[in-house]
């Protein structure tokens, strides 16, 4: 609906590994404009178990089993510029003249956060330097919609010649709360020094990928 295939973005990410085969994630991308569309920001995290510790033996398997959740959250920012017509003037009977005589039409904004809850049994193998893994998951969203600042409506009125119009603050705030859904999962980590390269996709009712490059001191 934007109109970008992709988006490149500078996130950051850090992990860190804790007692008991136990790793905590941190992603963060700070507000970031996006040409002339507006702006994104991200911010998410994940703790991951190592399940495999627990089963007799399980030194022995070939593979290592973990459970993961996780939290994302994405807003995103679109300006917007509906300005009144050009020969158009403020209707004299707009309610909102008394408490809004001075719109301002600069601050026009759709507003988009979309949270999402995880949870995904990993199944992996790692390597001096490739980690592969693959899993299936439960996922839950929520999506929040608004629309914020003044904006001009036309309006009719027979007692002037000229096309009159209203305004209109805040139009409207819409909550979607999705359902939930399983979906499966499978990814890759490459490590070259300190440089890693990953990449992850998501089938789900809809197919999501990405992928990076970034720094790791792991």
């Amino acid at each position: 609906g934007t109109g970008f295939a992709f988006v490149p973005a500078p996130i950051v990410q850090a992990s860190v590994g804790l007692i008991k085969k136990t790793d905590v994630t941190v992603r963060y991308l700070p507000e970031t404009d996006i040409s002339d569309f507006g702006s994104m920001s991200i911010l998410g995290g994940a703790v991951k178990h190592e399940l495999t510790q627990y089963v007799p033996g399980g030194k022995l398997l070939p593979v290592d089993v973990s459970l993961m959740v996780g939290f994302n959250q994405i807003a995103v920012d679109a300006n917007l510029d509906l300005q009144p017509d050009q020969n158009a003037t403020r209707d004299p009977n707009d309610p909102a003249l008394t408490s809004n005589p001075n719109p301002d039409f600069s601050t026009q904004e759709v507003t988009t956060t979309t949270n999402t809850f995880v949870v995904n049994a990993l199944v992996g193998k790692s390597l001096p330097f490739i980690s592969v893994y693959g899993g299936i998951g439960y996922q839950k969203a929520d999506f929040e919609l608004s629309m914020v600042g003044d904006y001009p409506v036309a309006s009719f009125n027979p007692t002037t010649p000229q096309d009159d119009y209203n305004v209109i603050t805040d139009p409207f705030a819409l909550e979607i709360e999705s359902e939930s859904n399983i979906h499966m999962l499978g990814g890759f980590r490459l490590r070259l020094g300190i440089l890693a390269i990953y990449g992850e996709a998501t089938l789900a009712n809809y197919f999501t990928a990405n992928a990076g490059v970034g720094i790791s001191f792991r």
